[in-house]
């Protein structure tokens, strides 16, 4: 086998034997029915669900009705007896994914979007593509209550969007598109545009520009009054929904938490990666898992779903990170696994959510492309592969037979000790650990 699942010195192996020994205690302490209910929609069984809103919302935009009614009795005519008094806080533009389902019933619905979900997860994998021994963990990824609970969300498209415009962020309109589609169910992953403002590639803010233009456009010709409809309904519904005891935001545990101190240190938390993403390089993959890790702290009301877009950045701290990165990054994995089980929620999305912004921040590696090597070295990539080959130049991360990155930090120390020509070893010597 290519890859040894516990062969020395595999990293996969903390995080596979971490995942069993969760399972485990998950079977022991009932999480096991929790996993059959999240999965219930993709046998047709369709039950409450965030996203009967977003149906009602649809319905409203296709066949005329109010965008906003009160949840309860709105989604009683769905036939899911859900008894809820107040009125959605998902955005017109949230509506226009469910306009090509609006006519169906609700199971089918359900059933259709947890199976939409699960290929734009897959799409997202392969978007940020993690080294391909990661593949064997992916299922075990799916149990993560985050993962398990967005099948019914939008926060997979959140994560798939994020995801396209890292891989294609060198074509900036569309990593604007990217960012534009990802926005629209949520504002917040707008923050991504923020790397681009500051590297001045005004294509992505045109991408951007484009998606939400043309969403408009349609929200416009098929309801002219949605925007104030939303406008009117979000002026006492999001200030409800974020009192809420049950919400999960970071800032909003801290202030009710710890009161006006624990707001200030949130804060001024955030002030901290802000400026700790700011100042990282356009190209490196911690500052874009940043700016991600951004787009969820910032929200003003979080479930456990929220956490989704978080994943890329975790998994690359606890691959590559040093030992407290990688600590850090696990407890951040395994919050909301010992909340749900604990029935904690709202403690665990927000201790999840700081203890990913510790793990983001302290990792501080920044790789780079053989491309993007030459480029600083002023050579070409045949050339960097060769100084790999040689052993002047070590492996960081390796992501599959082919495609691997770099430290910036050895591309530096090479570039101020130019190596001499020289054969390329017949048996080069092993990979090194990353800085």
């Amino acid at each position: 086998m290519r890859y040894r699942l516990f062969a020395a010195g595999n990293r996969v192996m903390p995080l596979f034997a971490f995942a069993v020994a969760l399972w485990v205690v998950a079977h022991t302490t009932g999480y096991d029915q929790a996993l059959l209910t999240a999965l219930r929609p993709l046998g047709g069984f369709g039950g409450p669900s965030d996203l009967l809103q977003d149906l009602v919302g649809a319905r409203a935009l296709r066949h005329g009705g109010d965008l906003y009614p009160p949840l309860g009795p709105a989604i009683a005519a769905l036939g899911v007896d859900w008894p809820l008094t107040h009125r959605s806080t998902h955005p017109p533009s949230a509506f226009l994914f469910l306009l090509p389902l609006a006519d169906l019933s609700w199971p089918v619905v359900a059933k259709v979007w947890a199976i939409g979900m699960l290929l734009v997860l897959g799409g997202a994998w392969w978007a940020f593509r993690p080294a391909t021994r990661w593949w064997l963990v992916a299922p075990l990824l799916l149990l993560w209550p985050p993962i398990l609970s967005a099948l019914g969300q939008f926060t997979p498209v959140w994560l798939l969007g994020l995801s396209l415009a890292w891989h294609w962020r060198q074509r900036a309109f569309v990593a604007g598109v990217c960012i534009g589609l990802a926005s629209l169910p949520k504002f917040l992953p707008a923050v991504a545009l923020l790397p681009y403002v500051r590297a001045r590639r005004w294509e992505a803010l045109a991408g951007f520009g484009a998606v939400w233009l043309g969403a408009f456009a349609v929200l416009i010709a098929l309801d002219p009054a949605a925007p104030v409809a939303y406008l009117l309904a979000q002026r006492v519904t999001s200030l409800e929904q974020a009192a809420r005891d049950d919400n999960g935001a970071m800032l909003a545990v801290a202030f009710h938490t710890f009161g006006q101190f624990g707001g200030i240190v949130g804060v001024v938390f955030l002030a901290v990666v802000v400026i700790c993403a700011w100042q990282r390089p356009f190209d490196d993959a911690g500052g874009w898992a940043l700016w991600c890790w951004l787009t969820v702290a910032l929200l003003p009301i979080a479930w456990v779903y929220s956490l989704v877009p978080l994943l890329p950045g975790l998994l690359r701290a606890v691959r590559g990170g040093n030992g407290v990165v990688r600590t850090l990054a696990i407890m951040g994995m395994a919050a909301p696994w010992i909340g749900a089980m604990a029935g904690s929620a709202p403690a665990s999305v927000a201790l999840a959510i700081g203890l990913s912004g510790g793990a983001l921040i302290l990792d501080t590696r920044h790789l780079l492309m053989p491309k993007q090597a030459a480029a600083i070295l002023g050579v070409n990539h045949r050339t960097v592969r060769g100084y790999v080959q040689r052993g002047l130049l070590p492996v960081a991360e390796r992501i599959n037979a082919r495609l691997i990155r770099v430290a910036r930090a050895d591309v530096d120390r090479l570039k101020a000790n130019p190596p001499r020509p020289g054969p390329i070893p017949t048996n080069p010597p092993a990979r090194t650990a990353p800085d």
